[in-house]
């Protein structure tokens, strides 16, 4: 058994520790920690304004990392995306709180 990173090793035939590969033990992989992001300052009442208006200047929405956001928002702007003819790039990660 091999974690990932022996596995991708295997396959680049980069130079295994004696004892590991496929007859050896896997050893718990560290990740490498990563900086925190500042928080997202995107004014989605504003976003959501261009949206409904076609502001060709809105090329990109990017809603990662913002700490909170209310639900009704979030459903008000699918419901301006989905008819809208701008050419936006929409980034939205699931891991955020709403308020209700």
């Amino acid at each position: 058994m091999m974690n990932q990173e022996q596995y991708q090793n295997s396959l680049l035939n980069k130079g295994q520790k004696m004892g590991l590969g496929f007859n050896g033990t896997a050893k718990a992989y560290q990740p490498k920690p990563l900086p925190f992001e500042p928080p997202n300052l995107t004014d989605i009442e504003k976003s959501i304004k261009q949206i409904r208006d076609d502001d060709y200047n809105l090329t990109k929405l990017n809603l990662n990392n913002i700490q909170v956001i209310i639900q009704n928002q979030v459903s008000l702007l699918w419901w301006c995306i989905l008819p809208s003819k701008l050419g936006l790039t929409f980034c939205i990660s699931l891991a955020f709180r709403t308020k209700f």
